[in-house]
């Protein structure tokens, strides 16, 4: 079943959901989006403990053949079931999507703008993206829920290139890794150990990161050092 995997560890990544305490200080959401217009526009939404030094994978959302302002209807919903206050950074985009232009020349990072979501661009490539996921496979910080079925088939289907020979060159096959794109792209900021990660290093005490500018600012902030 391993055989030629992409990230081989990842099987043991795998695990059944448990709960999540995000009201937790200790606990920060990630998000990464993959944009798709045909293809699936696929976002994964991560847990990181800093106390556990573990990151988990425990929603993901695909929509296909949907608009701008559809995307948004239904990431809404993701977004208004976390805490506020407990993003650690601006959901991550990949930034060829984000800077592309339609004809009016707009960007589709300004199409959510529009629509009151912000993202920010992901630059990282993708070899940097599957080292960072390995590493984090390996050391066992990583977790994705069993209930995330698209992403984890991608996942258990994510193989290595070949040459013409046949033998196995270190260039995952770039088809069907919608949601391990996505997930990819929030890992960016993360270090290859989690244990090296500090709560301050990403957000001060007392700040806010605001991902819909529409929401509301509760009385209660979560947000601690």
């Amino acid at each position: 079943f391993t055989e030629n995997m992409a990230i081989p560890e990842i099987v043991n990544c795998f695990v059944d959901d448990y709960p999540i305490d995000f009201n937790n200080p200790n606990v920060f959401v990630t998000i990464g989006y993959d944009y798709g217009i045909w293809d699936p526009s696929a976002f994964t939404f991560a847990a990181w403990n800093f106390e556990k030094n573990l990151i988990t994978v425990y929603d993901e959302l695909g929509l296909v053949g949907a608009s701008v302002k559809e995307i948004a209807e239904e990431f809404r919903k993701k977004l208004s079931l976390i805490p506020d206050g407990k993003l650690l950074f601006l959901p991550q985009m990949d930034a060829k999507s984000f800077g592309k232009r339609q004809a009016n020349g707009e960007t589709i990072g300004d199409m959510f703008r529009d629509v009151g979501l912000i993202f920010e661009p992901a630059f990282e490539d993708p070899k940097a993206r599957l080292t960072k996921m390995r590493s984090l496979a390996k050391n066992g910080q990583l977790h994705i829920f069993n209930s995330l079925t698209q992403t984890k088939k991608e996942f258990s289907g994510w193989k290595m290139q070949t040459d013409s020979k046949g033998n196995v060159i270190d260039k995952p096959v770039d088809k069907n890794n919608h949601y391990i794109d996505s997930l990819g792209f929030q890992l960016i900021k993360v270090p290859m150990n989690l244990e090296k990660a500090k709560i301050k290093d990403y957000i001060k005490p007392g700040t806010r990161i605001i991902a819909d500018i529409g929401r509301k600012k509760p009385k209660i902030e979560y947000t601690k050092a």
